[in-house]
């Protein structure tokens, strides 16, 4: 069974590169992602977006293996982290509550905050 990180592989090879490009696009360290690949960790939302915008797929396909939506919601859903990004830390906990009693693996807005920060070089 294909996983997320077998189907961004396939989609590289299609464009003729390798992960250490998906690394340097993401701002990420090669040594990273290979860990988390090698662990199964799937990425962040924000994250995952990226590289469906770079690879020219959908956050759908990507996981699924099923090509059923086009560019313009992989679009929406970055859109949507951009939106969660600017919400008060008070929404961000609500909304981390929900999906967590949903079954989504989140890491919390305190995590978005600090990498925010980080990014920012605070």
């Amino acid at each position: 069974m294909d996983t997320f990180w077998d189907r961004v592989d396939n989609q590289l090879e299609k464009r003729g590169v390798r992960r250490p490009w998906l690394a340097q696009q993401l701002g990420a360290k090669l040594n990273t992602m290979q860990k988390r690949i090698q662990h199964g960790i799937l990425p962040r939302v924000d994250e995952a977006a990226q590289i469906a915008r770079l690879l020219g797929v959908t956050i759908d396909y990507l996981q699924t293996g099923i090509a059923t939506a086009s560019m313009n919601e992989s679009r929406d859903v970055t859109a949507v982290c951009e939106a969660v990004r600017s919400m008060p830390q008070r929404t961000l906990f609500r909304l981390q509550g929900w999906l967590s009693a949903h079954g989504y693996q989140t890491y919390g807005p305190g995590r978005v905050i600090e990498d925010e920060k980080r990014a920012a070089g605070e």
